[in-house]
């Protein structure tokens, strides 16, 4: 169970970091 668990919150931390990467590449071609 915590092997899965740390898992999960590997790849929501992935996920985030994919979007904030997303969010900052964005704002790089807007300003």
């Amino acid at each position: 169970m915590s092997i899965q668990f740390s898992v999960l919150d590997l790849q929501i931390e992935v996920d985030i970091s994919i979007w904030e990467n997303r969010a900052l590449c964005d704002q790089a071609k807007t300003q």
